[in-house]
């Protein structure tokens, strides 16, 4: 799971921002092979109007059509396939540039009913320790993610079943 301050957590899960900037590679710190699905955590840092500004600008400059809600959600909020870590220059408007890595973003899901968490975040990869908080987790992932795939294959409410 990442932590995200918002409203960039929220531009991540809905497709507009694609890429993520950190001070460290991925795949390198953690060591994980790419691309991979991460579970992105929206914290509860108070969002600023500088954050705000800044992010119309860029959701201008990208040419995406999304509006900046008035209320953020906290917790889990969606998740991410990241396919490239890179501190090369990125023609994305979302690169910062600089010493930052740019976690390259291709697809992404945002949960409809975000899940609070119990457990305490940070603004870095956690990795889960609480089972049943992580059970929990991936479970409102398969039923929402199902209920997505049948509503696009044009499926009736049957029974949802998790994926």
């Amino acid at each position: 799971m990442l932590n995200v301050r918002q409203p960039w957590a929220s531009l991540l899960v809905h497709g507009v921002k694609d890429v993520e900037n950190r001070s460290y590679a991925l795949t390198v710190r953690y060591k994980l092979q790419l691309p991979i699905w991460i579970v992105i955590i929206a914290s509860k840092n108070k969002v600023t109007r500088k954050d705000i500004s800044e992010a119309a600008t860029r959701i201008s400059a990208s040419g995406k059509n999304f509006v900046l809600p008035q209320k953020f959600p906290t917790g889990v909020i969606g998740v991410v396939r990241f396919v490239s870590c890179t501190t090369r220059h990125s023609p994305s408007v979302w690169y910062n540039g600089g010493e930052d890595f740019a976690w390259i973003v291709d697809q992404s899901y945002a949960l409809q009913h975000p899940l609070t968490l119990r457990t305490p975040g940070s603004m870095s990869l956690v990795f889960m320790d609480n089972h049943a908080e992580r059970e929990e987790i991936v479970q409102t992932l398969n039923i929402q993610l199902s209920m997505r795939l049948q509503k696009l294959l044009g499926m009736s409410d049957t029974k949802y079943k998790t994926i």
